[in-house]
């Protein structure tokens, strides 16, 4: 994906190649309708009446020039164009007065921003230092810390994870995770027990997030998801604040249905997310693929211990 325009200078005949090289055999207006008519993502499209070759294109069916909503992310968009493509629809969109599409080779540039919004880049080259340590020198676990990645990315909402200690270890640990999520300016609350599997340690459960009341939110709905199973509506917001994509959870919500789930009222962590056998590949792209990149980048220790070596 690139955002090149197409170039005005090439002839009718080579657009016309290249247009039928990605549709292969998806090539007429009354199929692009057909396609659009299967689209259940509620794409809005512009039609163009100018005599410009680009208009034609999309007069022919040949280009679709997708509408932005003003709710959307950078990623909702690409997810648009990537539906469109899948769909065999050469099509283009404008987002923050850059143009994007699904048909040119991306360039370094535009591989960057579908990671992570423009938007949080200079957050995240802000709080580069803060990673480096807490890459290094943390009680936070690696799960942890690339939850904690996701959210200053822009990726996630919040997370949740555990720091485990011994009863002498409990306020250097509090301290020294406290300090952590201080220096990332993130808000937290914090809970600690007695371990249910290990007596013998403490576990100190955070849940993190940009702002106090999502902080406050997540820890309400991990007691919500775990009274109704994690089969219901505090299981679903749960999901789409840790950034989950909809369709795991739905996955994961409707596959919880059909099982007995007798583990759950005793499960501290609820991590739930899991790939559908539909939309797995898009999932990947959309969450998992986007936190490693950044995890790498920011925390290369870290992420070499938690993902390996391989990309």
């Amino acid at each position: 994906m690139g955002t090149e325009r197409i170039n005005s200078n090439q002839s009718e005949q080579q657009q016309q190649t290249k247009v039928e090289k990605v549709l292969g055999a998806v090539s007429s207006f009354e199929e692009f309708a057909k396609a659009a008519k299967e689209d259940d993502m509620g794409i809005k499209t512009v039609y163009h009446d100018g005599n410009s070759e680009e208009d034609k294109q999309i007069r022919a069916g040949l280009l679709t020039h997708v509408i932005v909503d003003p709710g959307d992310t950078l990623e909702d968009a690409m997810l648009k164009l990537d539906h469109l493509k899948k769909l065999g629809r050469l099509a283009f969109l404008n987002f923050n007065g850059r143009r994007f599409d699904n048909y040119s080779e991306p360039n370094e540039k535009e591989t960057d921003d579908r990671i992570v919004d423009p938007k949080f880049k200079h957050e995240l080259e802000d709080k580069k230092e803060d990673f480096e340590v807490m890459d290094v020198v943390s009680d936070i676990p690696n799960e942890g810390k690339y939850g904690l990645v996701g959210i200053v990315g822009g990726i996630k909402h919040a997370t949740e994870f555990t720091v485990y200690a011994l009863d002498d270890e409990v306020e250097d640990k509090k301290n020294s995770t406290r300090a952590t999520l201080d220096s990332l300016g993130l808000k937290y609350v914090e809970n600690t027990e007695r371990s249910q599997y290990s007596p013998d340690y403490i576990e100190l459960d955070y849940y993190v997030a940009k702002t106090e009341e999502t902080a406050r939110r997540v820890r309400e709905l991990v007691e919500k998801s775990r009274e109704e199973r994690q089969t219901g509506d505090a299981t679903r917001e749960l999901g789409r604040l840790f950034g989950f994509p909809r369709t795991a959870i739905e996955y994961f919500i409707e596959r919880n249905k059909g099982e007995a789930r007798d583990d759950v009222d005793t499960r501290k962590k609820y991590d739930f997310y899991i790939h559908s056998p539909e939309n797995g590949e898009e999932e990947y792209r959309q969450y998992e693929q986007r936190i490693n990149e950044l995890f790498r980048r920011y925390c290369p220790f870290s992420a070499e211990e938690l993902l390996g070596t391989s990309h």
